[in-house]
């Protein structure tokens, strides 16, 4: 997962005004993304349509599923989409002195739920 601008703390992945995919169906589902990396999706009940998202990250040693657990029924609650990416190690790259694999696995998430 080579993401030229992810350790630039750059993201690639854009919002397109006609997505090509089938939407995802209301649910909790994991977004595999590569070697250890993977995120959750939360899409609330309801017919398929723009939604907010919210992007939620874990604090240090927690995981997508705890994160989705914690925001998921509210934030769905609100018609909103939630983004909980898991950090690839114990903690986020940029806590641990950088950028890259962690914002890459964030920009092939947001491309995922784009599509």
């Amino acid at each position: 997962m080579a993401i030229p601008h992810a350790a630039e703390g750059r993201l690639d992945a854009r919002p397109v005004t006609a997505p090509a995919a089938v939407p995802y169906p209301p649910g909790v589902r994991t977004l595999e993304l590569g070697p250890h990396a993977q995120a959750r999706l939360v899409v609330p009940e309801g017919p398929p349509r723009r939604r907010p998202l919210l992007v939620f990250f874990h604090g240090a040693g927690g995981t997508a599923a705890q994160s989705v657990d914690l925001v998921g029924a509210p934030a769905t609650a609100r018609d909103a989409l939630v983004l909980a990416p898991s950090s690839v190690a114990a903690t986020w790259d940029l806590i641990a002195g950088g950028l890259g694999r962690d914002g890459a696995v964030l920009d092939a998430a947001l491309e995922q739920v784009f599509a």
